[in-house]
């Protein structure tokens, strides 16, 4: 049986949606750092239904923060600090809203919201924006389109085993890092 599909399955019944981000090269830990989040406080737990909980772990050779009804993997401090010296891919779905970006060496190349024409980057090259409206057909939701395209990627599934199994986990009650 094939592993169930994330992190759908996991969205908080009130449509708050999650968060993540995927950073290549770095380790869970580095992904805590660049939250801002203490890495002292982390421990290695299965999922749980505490939505200021950071996950982190690793897909292939990328990183990942999972947050569950949060945000802060949207924060522009925070994706500088991820994407310095590497790329970083990032996708929020609040329910109602879907968001894509792609940092690299601490700057946004792309982002946008799928399937919106109005958020359509203006400048070129927009591999990701050209790439994922390819994926939007009649009857396909944003964000697994988008989460689909991460995969390609990043050569991975992110599942509901790997989000609910254990995961380097940190309760954010501090915002990202202050600028260095």
């Amino acid at each position: 049986m094939a592993a169930e599909r994330a992190p759908w399955t996991l969205t908080a019944p009130t449509g708050a949606g999650f968060t993540i981000t995927f950073t290549r090269g770095i380790s869970a830990e580095q992904v805590l750092a660049g939250y801002g989040a203490p890495a002292s406080e982390a421990h290695t737990v299965p999922w749980s239904a505490d939505s200021r909980m950071l996950r982190a772990g690793l897909l292939n050779r990328w990183a990942f923060g999972y947050e569950e009804q949060g945000t802060e993997g949207l924060r522009t401090i925070v994706l500088k600090a991820l994407s310095e010296g590497t790329d970083t891919l990032v996708l929020h779905d609040s329910g109602s809203s879907v968001r894509f970006e792609h940092w690299r060496d601490s700057e946004r190349l792309e982002g946008f919201e799928p399937g919106r024409p109005y958020s359509r980057p203006r400048w070129e090259p927009r591999p990701y924006w050209d790439r994922l409206q390819e994926k939007l057909v009649p009857g396909v939701r944003r964000a697994p389109a988008a989460l689909a395209l991460i995969e390609q990627q990043i050569r991975a599934v992110l599942t509901e085993e790997v989000l609910t199994g254990p995961l380097l986990s940190v309760r954010l009650d501090t915002s990202a890092p202050l600028p260095r």
